[in-house]
């Protein structure tokens, strides 16, 4: 029982919990739960809570204690284990590496002492040898090279001293003394080894003595007189002469272990040699040894005294070898690399000892005696020589034979472990795994703990939801049903008693069981009823859907819980039973499940003070979810009748109301009004027999949309009115309309709350920062002359970082003061009246706009970027310019705006004119003195005052989105920022994060602007009729030529395509705005959908609205315009078919005034003079020669900086004069009157060489030679050739003229024909006095005019593709142009690029001539057609003689092969057009490649549709 009563209880209260997840609903539902708790609990139910509880603790008390004992025990058990598992372990892993070490250390001693002996004995085998082989008799024998044997020997044996020391008796003496002084020069032989070391000087050192001597006293030298036997020191190394014949047997010393070594006739180890304690006679001989660096004199070492014998005379023993060798050497390179090592004692029997320590392959003496650490004694491990070294085990045979004799003081090695040994292999593992077991058993404790804490705490809060839950099921369903929420169902036991039950009893203890779902179907019975008198509401929040799609998901839910949690509290006051909520609509009714005679006015005045509820909140969120939420109000409908209501089982079971008054209910809320509450005809009965009938007023419009039902308006009374019109008779009357609201002020008061909150925490901020203001400044700009907004662009502006959570100084509590205050409210104020009556861009948009930039800069997920945006002063910028952005905006776009107001224009060179005008306003406006305080609020000092003039400056300028300049910069900044790729140069961290805080508030205030594009359908559609009503107004007043409705639809979609859609794209692709950034994209190509669909009766809905209602007295002007209008298109039309070469002319003719502009704006800016006439000039130049002859191997093509030159004289802002303008109209009139009527060589095709000649000059990459290319000048020269090259055409190609022997061709030799009359006609016509101030404009003095006519000349000529000098001349100067090795080394640098640039224009003149065989191959095959049927024209005209069709498809692929393809890869491989010149390369081998697949077919398309048109044309004549 207990179980199933926790478990419902906890459904109940997890249910409960959900709806606490909302940070912002918490405090409403706590205090919801807090108002249910406190009418709906009860004494009783404490009481049982308590006595649960009370039973489950003790039991669970005691198995707690259980669970914790068995941790503990587990925990010691498991702790002790694991220690010392873990400590024997590490300590099996140390011995077993020493006892590895150990026999290490044996072997190696053993080799190096085999290796030592086995090299003295070598050295005893040689010396007996060479004995031998000399016949010698010993003692008197000198080794040969004894100082080469001995110095190899001393190093295999890692000796500091090798001595031959030959066996001397009495009777031998004599002999040998003589023989020693006379054979001495084997030590000047042996001198050279001593090169380099320190010379011994003594004379008792490099004297040679001729006696056997000894050391008298360890001091003096005297003759040795002890008697045979002798062995005298005779060769040594190193050599020392004062040792000769110094008799080691006398010397205490060497006696011992030489009397040793001559009994046993064995190899002896003598004694260890204290050698920095022997005799003071023999240190200086040491000398020797210790700076060869071989020995030290503190390092032990011991005499190996190595007999041998003559190998003859039964091997008599004749003399011996001494090496003295340091102990330290035997145990070397006895470990790896690295490893920490072992402690070796050696001793011997004399009582001598020394102790090492062996690390890795270095051995170090620690000391004399035994130094071990005696801890380790147990592990000791002992070793004699004659056990380690004996003949049977021995590794390196020796040829004499020698064994080692043990029996003279024998020596013994000790080996034990060193600390740091043990230290690698005994670690605090143990420990530590220990405290790792303890620590999980500890926090599974605590686990388990709190685990308990858990459970006893929910169990609490259990028994307190369960009273809780109590109210909140209340507010679901009726009062009875939660009686039985709480006990167990008991429905199958007392079935048959149910039967008979109710079914209003059955309603009221309805249990919603947990466990119902695991009833079968049959045992739940459905529980419903029929409720005769009843009210039900409905109340809609009108304009909801609108203000929800363009707000976070926060702020609308901040809105429905603030207004339903209020309309709840009234509820319960009115005795009012709230049923659900649907989205924004909300059902109540009266009447049940109690009876409530005065349901319906009960009802009506809960909907009363409802609507008034909810003005009150809306009035009070605007701050805070901006200020539109004022526009949100209530609708109501509501109606009496009966109803049934029930209990809609499931996994979350539902109180329902059904029936034909819950329809009718919610259509009087579909069809009433705004602030109106609507009832029916039963409902405004109800009221009126109640004696209510002045609260009912009747609804006189059109009764048709509302179903034919005649509906009222009810408006309760307060107790004041009541009792004025208590006797009152009912009115049924119409109602009044309501108060208008006044938006604009509205509006106001919203921004100056947003603008005061962001200036507060600027001036907290700057307590924070301490920042020092000087309110006295006078703040003001300094701009250069001509200097315009729009030059101020920066592409990175400084942006402090702001930590909010770091923020000291609550900004709530500072106080601007009244002064400031009212100066900012005047000064939106002023904003405000300044926006002009726009339906768009008005003052409501920029207040929009406000919002989208404050939602944007929020929703940024970067850390760094948000702390950047978050600054105060930089917000404020931003929301201040998106305020100002479109101040006096006169509806029209910029380039209206450049026509209607000329003036203003001019003054921003006509760029970016509204946003530069909007701008100036503004701030002109705000730095007038009227609002210094206000001033000084927003910037305390110059720092501040640049930066947000930086930041107002590049937000507003970032909403001209049409602008290709700008929005080339911002592409350029964006790719830096975002980018490393980009960069061409290395970024510092601030500076790249500056750069992106920089573009970032530029895009959101671009997304802001837009952001009706991204929002729900229905706020893009109602922003976009406002434009388009806009853009109407403007076409109605005359101010634009052309209806925005005949492409509107296009229209949108194009903007969605190229500048929304790309736009949200970016912000989400950057990821730095989080959520917010997939919406705006998501919601944006949704809308390009719906829009897709919906947009072309959309329009037309629009057209109705705004062209044929309006007032008849505008009707008939707007008729008559419009009439005017369809009148002059219908004209240009005709015009356009009689003359088709018009709109050719006229765009040519614009763009030669654009580019004459800059020739005058140049030529004014350098000072160069312009002479009038030219015309014998002309003359001369035209007499006695043909323009072939006229052509330059290298032209002069100055340097021209276009940005600097715009610096100095803006283009924009040259005036023409009328006489230019004239004559370049007819001019260009009169070269299209000139062109033939060809299919091809016609007026259109030279407009489009003029177009693709202009195209790849301004894509030219190489900055030197597009400064060259981006002369005036020079582009006019390069587009007047194209548009020239081709006047007069016949029809033919150069080859037909000649072979006809036409006097043309004879004319021009029979070169060039064409190409050269097209440019004498051209020419002579400029040239013609009627022309007078053109020629003045094109060129200015006889320089320039001698320049233009060397281009025009080049660029007309270079379009004769089948000219072989002239196509070998130009590969000629092309390889000398590009190629290295084909260029004249006398060439200066100057000349190159001249040369560069001249034939490139050449290049790219031939490009703009075959160009549509570089595109895509639809273009290139219309052009293809024409020029077939040219071709084939001049064929049925008898000019040529073979059908063209017959090899048209040949010879198609032989001119890819031969003069597109090469051409074009020359573009690409040179390197000067970029993308250009291989989308050239690209396109003519996607050509070839296309007609070599479909040309045969191609081919007869065009025989047959030409055959077709003649067919055609013989028909209509």
């Amino acid at each position: 029982m207990l179980a199933g009563h926790l478990d419902r209880l906890d459904e109940l209260s997890v249910n409960t919990s959900n709806e606490d997840s909302g940070s912002q609903s918490k405090s409403n539902i706590d205090s919801s739960l807090s108002d249910s708790n406190a009418t709906g609990s009860s004494p009783k139910d404490s009481a049982e809570a308590e006595i649960i509880a009370s039973k489950v603790s003790k039991q669970v008390f005691w198995l707690k204690m259980a669970v914790l004992l068995v941790l503990v025990l587990a925990a010691v058990l498991v702790a002790t284990a694991v220690y010392l598992s873990t400590q024997r372990s590490e300590q099996n892993a140390f011995e077993s590496a020493f006892q590895d070490d150990v026999v290490k250390v044996y072997d190696t001693f053993k080799f190096s002492v085999e290796r030592k002996l086995g090299a003295i004995d070598s050295l005893s085998i040689a010396i007996t040898s060479l004995a031998v082989d000399s016949q010698a008799t010993w003692p008197n024998f000198t080794v040969p090279d004894f100082e080469f044997r001995a110095s190899s020997i001393r190093e295999l044996a890692d000796a500091a001293s090798v001595v031959l020391s030959p066996l001397v008796s009495d009777a031998e003496r004599a002999g040998w003394e003589a023989y020693s002084v006379e054979n001495a020069e084997w030590v000047e032989d042996a001198a050279e080894f001593l090169t380099g070391r320190r010379k011994l000087e003594t004379e008792q050192v490099n004297g040679i003595s001729k006696d056997i001597f000894e050391f008298k006293d360890g001091v003096d030298r005297t003759v040795d007189q002890s008697g045979e036997p002798y062995l005298p020191m005779w060769q040594s190394y190193p050599a020392i002469a004062g040792l000769v014949n110094f008799n080691m047997f006398s010397n205490s010393n060497f006696h011992d272990g030489i009397e040793a070594m001559l009994e046993s006739e064995d190899a002896v180890f003598g004694k260890i040699w204290e050698i920095g304690g022997t005799d003071t006679a023999l240190t200086e001989f040491f000398d020797v040894w210790e700076l060869d660096g071989v020995f030290h004199r503190e390092d032990p070492a011991s005499k190996l005294f190595y007999p041998f014998d003559s190998l003859q005379d039964g091997h008599k023993l004749v003399g011996a070898l001494t090496a003295v060798i340091n102990w330290e050497t035997y145990f070397q390179e006895i470990l790896p690399p690295h490893a920490t090592g072992v402690i070796v004692v050696l001793e011997n029997d004399c009582g001598q000892g020394y102790t090492y320590s062996v690390d890795g392959e270095e051995a170090h003496l620690v000391g004399e005696g035994d130094q071990h650490d005696s801890k380790y004694d147990y592990l000791s491990e002992s070793i004699s020589f004659s056990d380690l070294i004996n003949p049977a085990d021995r590794r390196i045979e020796r040829f004499a034979r020698v064994d080692v004799n043990h029996e003279y003081c024998p020596y013994h090695l000790h080996v034990y472990p060193s600390q740091d040994l043990e230290d690698d292999f005994v670690t605090n593992n143990a420990v530590i795994y220990t405290v790792c077991v303890i620590v999980i058993f500890a926090f599974t404790g605590l686990i388990f703990l709190a685990y308990d804490y858990t459970v006893e705490t929910r169990q609490k809060r259990v028994m307190k939801r369960a009273v809780q839950s109590r109210a909140i099921v209340s507010s679901l369903f009726p009062a009875a049903v939660r009686d039985r929420l709480f006990r167990n169902d008991d429905s199958t036991a007392s079935k048959g008693k149910n039967n008979k039950q109710a079914n209003k009893s059955r309603i009221k203890s309805f249990l919603n069981d947990a466990n119902q779902e695991q009833r079968p179907a049959p045992e739940l019975r459905p529980i419903a009823d029929l409720f005769p008198h009843t009210t039900v509401m409905f109340a809609d929040i009108a304009g909801f859907t609108r203000w929800s799609s363009e707000r976070d998901p926060a702020h609308v839910f901040t809105l429905l819980q603030t207004v339903y949690h209020a309309f709840d509290r009234i509820a319960k006051k009115r005795g009012v039973f709230k049923v659900e909520t649907i989205g924004d609509c909300y059902v109540a009714v009266t009447g049940l499940p109690d009876p409530q005679a005065d349901h319906a006015i009960r009802m009506a005045k809960f909907a009363n003070e409802c609507m008034k509820k909810m003005n009150d909140l809306v009035m009070m969120l605007k701050d805070s979810l901006g200020e539109d939420t004022a526009e949100l109000c209530m609708r109501f409908g509501l109606h009496s009748g009966p109803v049934t209501a029930g209990v809609l089982r499931g996994e979350k079971s539902r109180f329902q109301l059904f029936g034909n008054t819950v329809n009718t209910a919610a259509r009087m809320e579909h069809t009433g009004k705004r602030n109106k509450i609507q009832v029916s005809q039963e409902t405004a009965d109800l009221i009126t027999d109640a004696g209510k009938g002045h609260w009912i007023f009747q609804r006189i419009d059109d009764i048709a949309s509302r179903g034919g039902i005649q509906t009222y308006w009810v408006e309760p009374q307060s107790n004041a009115q009541e009792a004025k019109l208590k006797n009152a008779a009912p009115t049924r009357v119409a109602a009044k309309p309501g108060a208008p609201v006044d938006n604009s002020q509205r509006l106001i008061d919203w921004n100056v709350d947003i603008l005061k909150r962001l200036l507060k925490r600027i001036v907290a901020r700057r307590i924070d920062e301490n920042t020092k203001s000087d309110p006295g400044a006078h703040f003001s700009l300094i701009s250069e002359d001509g200097v315009t907004v729009r030059d101020e662009i920066t592409s990175r502006i400084n942006m402090p970082k702001y930590d909010k959570a770091k923020a000291k100084t609550d900004p709530q509590t500072i106080h601007l003061g009244e002064e400031v205050e009212n100066q900012l409210r005047e000064y939106v104020t002023m904003i405000e009246a300044m926006y002009h009556s726009n339906p768009f861009h008005s003052f409501k948009h920029a207040s929009n706009v406000c919002t989208s930039a404050n939602k944007m800069l929020n929703s940024i997920v970067d850390e760094d970027l948000f702390q950047r945006v978050s600054d105060p002063l930089t917000q404020f910028a931003v929301v201040f310019s998106a305020l100002i952005h479109d101040l006096d905006h006169q509806g029209l776009t910029n380039m209206l705006l450049i026509k209607e107001k000329p003036h203003i224009a001019a003054l921003y060179r006509n760029k970016s004119v509204a946003e530069q005008n909007s701008v100036d306003l503004a701030w002109n406006l705000l730095m007038d003195p009227e609002f210094e305080a206000l001033q000084d609020t927003i910037f305390a000092n110059n720092t501040d005052f640049l930066r947000f003039r930086k930041v107002v400056v590049n937000v507003v300028m970032a909403t001209d989105i049409f602008d290709k300049e700008l929005n080339g910069e911002r592409n350029t900044r964006w790719l830096l920022a975002f980018d490393p790729s980009s960069r061409t140069v290395p970024m510092a961290p601030e500076e790249e994060s500056e750069m992106r805080a920089t573009i970032i508030i530029e895009h959101v205030m671009q997304i802001a602007d837009v952001m009706h594009t991204m929002q729900h359908f229905h706020s893009y559609q109602r922003w976009n009729e406002r434009l388009f009503e806009e853009m109407y107004n403007a076409f109605k007043s005359g101010k634009s030529t052309k209806d925005p409705s005949a492409d509107w639809y296009e229209g949108e979609i194009w903007f969605f395509d190229n500048c929304v859609i790309p736009l949200a794209q970016r912000i989400k692709d950057v990821g730095i705005f989080g959520v917010q950034g997939d919406d705006c994209l998501k919601n944006a190509i949704s809308n390009k959908k719906e829009w897709a669909v919906k947009g072309s009766s959309i329009v037309q809905q629009q057209i109705e609205k705004f062209v044929t209602t309006v007032d008849e007295s505008v009707e008939g002007a707007i008729v008559s315009e419009v009439k005017k209008q369809e009148q002059k298109i219908q004209e240009a039309e005709k015009e356009k078919k009689q003359d088709p070469d018009k709109h050719l002319i006229e765009w040519n003719v614009d763009l030669f005034k654009r580019m004459l502009r800059q020739i005058l704006a140049h030529r004014l800016a350098e000072g160069i003079e312009t002479k009038e006439s030219m015309l014998s000039l002309a003359t001369t130049i035209k007499e006695g020669s043909m323009v072939r002859d006229e052509i330059s191997r290298i032209i002069d093509f100055p340097v021209f900086d276009k940005k600097a030159a715009k610096l100095k004289v803006d283009p924009d802002t040259i005036e023409l004069s009328k006489a230019v303008q004239d004559q370049l109209r007819d001019y260009v009139s009169f070269i299209a009157s000139m062109y033939r009527d060809n299919p091809f060589h016609n007026f259109k095709h030279a407009s489009n060489v003029s177009m693709a000649a202009n195209k790849y000059m301004q894509r030219i990459i190489d900055d030197t030679l597009a400064q060259q290319m981006s002369h005036p000048l020079a582009q006019f020269a390069v587009i007047f050739a194209a548009l020239m090259h081709d006047v007069d055409h016949t029809g033919v190609s150069n080859a037909q003229l000649v072979k006809e022997q036409k006097r043309i061709a004879v004319v021009y030799n029979n070169k060039s024909v064409a190409e050269q009359n097209s440019t004498d006609l051209a020419w002579s016509v400029l040239m013609d006095a009627e022309y007078k101030d053109l020629q003045v404009a094109i060129y200015g003095n006889a320089a320039e005019f001698e320049r233009f006519r060397k281009l025009v000349v080049n660029a007309v000529m270079a379009t004769d593709l089948f000219d072989e000098d002239l196509i070998a001349d130009r590969n000629e100067r092309w390889q000398a142009a590009f190629n290295e090795d084909h260029r004249d080394p006398s060439m200066s640098d100057k000349e190159l690029e001249n040369l560069r640039a001249t034939i490139v224009m050449e290049h790219i003149m031939q490009a703009s001539d075959i160009g549509h065989t570089m595109q895509h191959f639809h273009s290139y095959k219309r052009w293809n057609e024409r020029l077939y049927c040219e071709v084939y024209a001049s064929y049925e005209d008898g000019r040529l003689e073979e059908d063209p069709s017959k090899d048209w498809y040949e010879g198609e692929i032989k001119f890819f092969d031969q003069f597109v393809i090469p051409l074009a890869k020359k573009l690409n491989e040179c390197g000067r057009f970029g993308n250009a010149g291989e989308d050239a390369f690209t396109s003519a081998q996607a050509n070839r490649k296309e007609w070599v697949v479909k040309g045969v077919a191609i081919v007869s398309e065009f025989k047959k549709r030409y055959a077709e048109q003649k067919e055609s044309e013989k028909k209509s004549s």
